[in-house]
């Protein structure tokens, strides 16, 4: 064995090239490291013990440079293995990645050219017979050696030739970076471009990187130092409970990572016991901030409550987003609050996320009355359905406007022995809400259950426009959460419609988020989702006069269901 191992070495060492004068730095560290020996494959480099190198991470970036501090190699890697070189250095070995640069030409490593992140402005000092002047211009690209300059409009007749040279001086935002003599490399045919060559000096690339960043970074602080002007008007106790709250998930995620990360919590089961353990706790904590921020919230003027909002994204939306419904629900993926992609994550695991905190936290937004609402709503469609398909003698109908995932509709097949007909329309603005419902229909199809699908925007059924749907009249017309985006007046209107759709003695329900939701104003300070909350006597104020009625509440009072009954001879 330990022959092979020899036999193996030798055979490795002899297609490595050994670099003692070359150098390597990761990522943004300057930090320059000295390569031991490099191939196509990879390199390794010399450290000193203790360092933070570990087997398996991953590098971004990687910059091998020569003896001249060219950068000749451009590379991501991943560390394959670490080793003791000596009693004071640590031999870390690298597998490149994907190289950006290891084309060989001449038997030369082709140096890669660097483009300015900032703008680097270059003077050139031309003196011939008529006299002296200066032409300006910046800097397009450049190695260590060489750099290819545009220069500005320039009313002199004097043309480059190769092998001129001049007096360059360099420079980012009156910073001097090189001031040298140069020779002109090579010339674009209308002279507006020139490559220069420095004689005797290189530019300092990490000079270069180091101060465009720097000035990189400055312009963000004050950007960001700009921004915060516009929070001045925020009162002290809102600023103090989004820097409390923010503290505290702070605090939460990092003994959270800790656990995952050292307890070995790995396996899904075992985090969801070990959550289940802490979440009452921390759900507690959580509804004293959401207390909090209802009764401060609830005293913003509208023409303030924009900035109240940017303020709490800006602080809190990186912890929220964590959580995958979360995220969600703030992207959009589908172009508007609460799509069918959104809805469907209501009733999912709860423990949903990528670490330990992320599903701590989906379980948060899973407890909160926006969903706990949404689900109730479910439940109480669900009742409905099978109560009145119960009660029918013949045949059952039903009509949907904004029928999204229909969950309850679902549930309702599923569960029901169908030995009567039932007809269902579903109407929904998004086709692909209706195709993923008839796609998860399929599993689940009876024989007696008949859907027709429709894809049509809500708004063309208070325009009139005729929805030439299969059946004229419906035992059932309901619409769930519909009326939470639309005012009282394209409310009423719709209620006239779905009479129109509805059998004489049949039924029209309507849901609404109450105002008694305790997170109305997380849902729109945090996620952008700001619906139309009503109270009992505003939904009253929907019904068509002489109409008979039931209003009832979830056991929560965050949803109101608002229940019609079409009159037999109606006058």
């Amino acid at each position: 064995m330990n022959m092979f191992k020899e036999g193996l070495e030798v055979t490795r060492n002899s297609r490595r090239k050994y670099q003692i004068e070359m150098t390597c730095r990761f990522d943004d560290n300057l930090t320059e490291f000295q390569v031991w020996d490099i191939s196509n494959n990879g390199f390794s480099f010399l450290c000193n013990k203790g360092s933070f190198f570990k087997e398996g991470a991953i590098f971004n970036k990687i910059s091998i440079f020569n003896q001249e501090k060219n950068e000749v190699i451009n590379a991501t890697g991943t560390i394959v293995g670490t080793s003791e070189f000596d009693k004071s250095k640590t031999r870390v070995g690298i597998r490149f990645g994907k190289k950006r640069m290891d084309r060989m030409v001449g038997g030369k490593i082709r140096i890669q050219r660097h483009f300015p992140e900032i703008q680097i402005d270059i003077s050139l000092t031309i003196e011939i017979e008529k006299g002296t002047f200066i032409r300006t211009g910046t800097i397009l690209d450049y190695t260590a050696s060489t750099a290819r300059v545009e220069f500005n409009p320039d009313t002199t007749d004097y043309k480059f030739q190769i092998g001129d040279e001049f007096d360059v001086r360099i420079s980012i935002k009156d910073r001097e970076l090189l001031n040298c003599r140069v020779f002109v490399l090579r010339i674009k045919d209308d002279s507006s471009e020139v490559i220069i060559n420095f004689i005797d000096q290189h530019l300092d690339l990490a000079a270069i990187e180091t101060i465009s960043k720097s000035f990189q970074n400055k312009n963000r602080i004050i950007t960001t130092l700009e921004s915060l002007e516009k929070f001045d008007k925020i009162g002290d106790e809102y600023k103090a409970l989004i820097c409390d709250w923010r503290l505290y998930l702070s605090s939460l995620k990092n003994i959270l990572d800790y656990e995952e990360k050292f307890h070995n919590l790995k396996v899904g089961t075992d985090m969801e016991l070990f959550l289940q353990s802490i979440e009452a706790e921390v759900l507690k904590d959580q509804n004293k901030f959401i207390i909090r921020l209802n009764e401060i919230a609830g005293k913003v003027p509208d023409s303030e409550s924009l900035d109240h909002k940017k303020y709490f994204r800006k602080n809190l939306i990186t912890f929220i987003k964590t959580s995958p419904l979360a995220a969600s629900i703030i992207d959009r993926d589908n172009g508007y609050p609460g799509d069918f992609e959104t809805i469907k994550q209501f009733f999912v695991n709860p423990y949903s996320g990528d670490s330990l905190f992320g599903k701590l936290m989906n379980k948060f937004i899973y407890s909160t009355d926006a969903v706990q609402a949404h689900q109730r709503r479910i439940h109480y469609l669900y009742d409905q359905l099978c109560s009145m398909y119960g009660k029918s003698e013949k045949e059952f109908s039903f009509l949907i406007f904004g029928s999204g995932p229909a969950e309850e509709v679902l549930r309702f097949v599923e569960r029901n022995d169908l030995t009567r007909p039932v007809y269902a329309t579903l109407v929904d603005m998004d086709a692909f809400a209706l195709a993923d419902f008839s796609e998860r229909l399929q599993f689940i199809q009876k024989e007696n259950f008949f859907v027709e699908l429709v894809n049509l925007n809500i708004l063309d059924l208070i325009r009139g426009k005729d929805l030439n749907l299969v059946r004229n009249k419906y035992s059932l017309t309901y619409s769930a959460g519909l009326f939470d985006y639309f005012k009282d007046t394209f409310c009423k209107r719709f209620i006239n419609s779905f009479v129109d759709y509805t059998e004489e003695g049949g039924s029209i329900i309507i849901t609404n988020v109450h105002k008694n939701n305790s997170t109305r104003y997380l849902m729109d300070y945090g996620g952008g989702w700001d619906v139309i909350h009503r109270d009992d006597k505003e939904m009253l104020n929907l019904v068509p006069k002489d109409m008979p009625f039931e209003l009832s509440l979830d056991e929560n009072q965050a949803n109101i269901f608002l229940k019609l009954k079409v009159p037999e001879k109606r006058k």
